[in-house]
C-alpha cells in the first residue's frame, strides 16, 4: 500500500519539520531570556546616571512594554512545540504498529493536524514579522508622578548604548527567519502525508474492488453448471 520511497519521503518531511520546530523553540527561549536580561539592565542603569544628566534628578520608575511582539512570538513558539511533539509521534508510531502504518485514515488525520498548526503559526508569523520590521519597544520613565518626555527617554537610551528598535536587536533576527523555514516544512510535511493518505486509500479501495470482482467471478464459475460430453448418438446405425 505504502511503498518504501513514499514512506522515506514522509519520514524525511517529518524529520525536517521536527528539527525546525526544535530550533524555533530553542531560539524563542533564547530570545525570551536575553530580552528579560536586557530589560533588567535598562531598569537598573537608566534611573541613575542618565536620569541625573537629562532630568537632574534620579528617575523613580521605568516601564518597558514589548507586548506587541511578545504575544505573537509566544504563539509561534507554542505552535512549533506542538509540531515538534506531533512530528516525533508520527515518525515513531509506524515503527511500532503495522496497523497504524497501514491505515490510510491515520495519515489524513496527521496531515490535518499539521495543516492546522501551520495555519496557526502563519497567522502569528505575519504580525510578528511586521512588528519586527517597523516597531520598537515602548519605554516609559517617571520622575515622581511626572512622566519623562519620549524624546528625552530616547536620548537616555542612546546614552546607555541600548536600542529599542526590534530590527536592530541581534537575538531577534534568527527568531524571525527560522520559524518561517519551519512553517514551510510543516506545511510540506502536511501535504506529503495527505497525498500518501489519499493514495493509500485509493489503493485500498482499488484492491477491495479487485478482490470483490475476483470473488464474484469465482462464484459465477462455481454456480455455472458443468456440462459433460454429449452422449453417443445411435442414429444412423444399421
Amino acid at each position: 500500500m505504502f511503498t518504501k520511497p513514499r514512506l522515506n519521503l514522509r519520514f524525511l518531511a517529518l524529520s525536517l519539520a521536527f528539527s525546525l520546530a526544535v530550533a524555533t523553540g530553542a531560539l524563542g527561549l533564547n530570545a525570551l531570556v536575553k530580552a528579560q536580561h536586557e530589560q533588567d539592565r535598562i531598569n537598573e542603569k537608566l534611573p541613575e546616571e542618565p536620569c541625573r544628566i537629562f532630568t537632574l534628578v534620579p528617575c523613580t520608575k521605568v516601564d518597558i512594554n514589548v507586548n506587541d511582539i511578545t504575544v505573537p512570538s509566544l504563539i509561534v513558539g507554542l505552535a512549533a512545540g506542538l509540531v515538534g511533539v506531533l512530528s516525533s509521534i508520527f515518525m515513531t508510531m509506524p515503527m511500532f504498529s503495522q496497523r497504524y502504518a497501514k491505515n490510510p485514515r491515520v495519515y489524513i488525520y496527521e496531515s490535518i493536524s499539521l495543516a492546522l498548526l501551520s495555519l496557526l503559526s502563519l497567522g502569528s508569523l505575519i504580525p510578528m514579522t511586521v512588528y519586527f520590521a517597523v516597531r520598537e519597544a515602548k519605554v516609559n520613565v517617571w520622575v515622581g508622578n511626572h512622566q519623562v518626555q519620549p524624546v528625552i527617554v530616547a536620548q537616555m537610551i542612546d546614552f546607555l548604548g541600548e536600542t529599542t528598535q526590534y530590527n536592530q536587536i541581534g537575538y531577534l533576527k534568527p527568531y524571525i527567519i527560522v520559524p518561517w523555514i519551519g512553517w514551510y516544512f510543516s506545511a510540506f510535511a502536511a501535504g506529503c502525508i495527505f497525498i500518501d493518505g489519499r493514495n493509500g486509500r485509493w489503493a485500498t479501495m482499488s484492491n477491495f474492488s479487485g478482490s470483490a470482482d475476483e470473488m464474484r467471478e469465482t462464484d459465477t464459475q462455481n454456480l455455472r453448471p458443468a456440462y459433460s460430453d454429449p452422449a453417443p448418438s445411435f442414429l444412423g446405425r444399421p
